[in-house]
Order: structure tokens, then C-alpha cells, then sequence
């Protein structure tokens, strides 16, 4: 975060207006805030919200989505895909497209397992099928919808979910009115937001 920015998050809260991060990361790799504290965190791309470290709104894909997806993962058009829970993220496998994005965006090591294994509640699917394999791929996933800000993969949540409905949880447990909200974003995931701030 370059200084001039943390001094103008310092105007904002000397203001007594209250700050929040809304990511298409889950809260334990959201790696690129320095020191910055904020009020709260919408994570996964609306998916999770916490503030205090609680949980104050969530919605997990539907286990039938998941399993519709173990099922793609196992036939012949098998494609990387990672499963974001709230706090771990585990892949079937890994190519060259994974370790692109993940030198792009600073990611971690991503562990590779049987995702069947796995009984979490699965927020996102960092997909890494191509756009012309979408609509193939997603009619099968009646309760999922994707967002898109790169053209390695695709980011899938459950229908309805959005970074929005993170930021309406966060209005809702402050007392803030959506006139009042400023939003400022640079990615696919974020149109909706930009659209509905105030």
C-alpha cells in the first residue's frame, strides 16, 4: 500500500467513517494490506463477511454443486479447479495456467488432494476453465453463478452471492445507509459493488 494511501485511510477515519476490504480472497490470504487495519472484511467475494473476526453473514455452494462438480472433475473434461472453505484451499491438480495466476497475484502454495475428502463447506471455486467451456460447465451447476476478471479462470459462488451482499450484511450490522457507501474497485468482481454504492 504506497503511503499516500494509508495517510488518506487515516483522513477517512479521523472522520469517524469506517473502512472495509471487499475481496474475491478468503480473510487468511488477503497478503497485500501492510499494516492496515479495516472494520471488517468481505471475503470471497461476498461469500464470507466477518467483522472482529466473526462471521456475520455466509453462504456456501450447495453440497449438490459440489458434488455435480466432482463429478466433471472426474471425467474427461477435467480441468484445475481449487476449493476455497473459510479458512483452507485444496486443488485437484496444478498446470501452467495455476502457477501463472498464482505468481499474478501473489498466492500461496496451493496443496493438491482428493477434494472428495473434503467435508468443509466449500464458498468458491477458482475454476480454470476457458470462457467458451462456461456455459457448458456451469449449466450443470443450477445454483452457482461466476464472476470473471481473467481469462485463465473463472471465480464460482453460489447464486445471489456477491460482493454486494457481503456490503448490504455490513450496512445492516453498522446502521449504514447504502446512500452513504463509497466503493472503489478495478475488477470484473466488482461491478456489482461500484453499481450499488451509493
Amino acid at each position: 500500500i504506497p503511503s499516500s494511501t494509508s495517510v488518506a485511510l487515516n483522513k477517512l477515519r479521523q472522520k469517524g467513517i469506517k473502512l472495509f476490504i471487499a475481496s474475491g480472497r478468503q480473510f487468511g490470504l488477503i497478503n497485500n494490506l501492510g499494516q492496515e487495519h479495516f472494520d471488517g472484511y468481505v471475503t470471497i467475494n461476498g461469500a464470507l463477511t466477518l467483522v472482529d473476526n466473526k462471521i456475520i453473514n455466509h453462504t456456501p455452494i450447495p453440497r449438490t454443486d459440489i458434488d455435480a462438480v466432482n463429478q466433471i472433475l472426474c471425467s474427461d473434461n477435467k480441468f484445475p479447479c481449487i476449493f476455497v472453505t473459510e479458512k483452507e484451499i485444496l486443488s485437484n491438480y496444478t498446470n501452467n495456467d495455476v502457477e501463472e495466476i498464482k505468481q499474478l497475484i501473489n498466492f500461496p502454495n496451493i496443496p493438491v488432494g482428493n477434494i472428495k475428502d473434503n467435508t468443509d463447506d466449500v464458498y468458491q471455486l477458482i475454476a480454470f476453465f476457458r470462457k467458451e467451456q462456461e456455459e457448458e460447465i456451469m449449466c450443470k451447476l443450477s445454483n452457482c453463478t461466476t464472476a470473471r476478471w481473467h481469462p485463465l479462470f473463472a471465480d464460482v459462488i453460489a447464486s445471489g452471492v456477491s460482493k454486494v451482499t457481503g456490503i448490504e450484511s455490513v450496512c445492516k450490522h453498522f446502521g449504514i445507509k447504502q446512500e452513504e457507501v463509497m466503493a472503489f474497485g478495478d475488477g470484473g468482481n466488482d461491478i456489482e459493488m461500484l453499481q450499488w454504492a451509493g
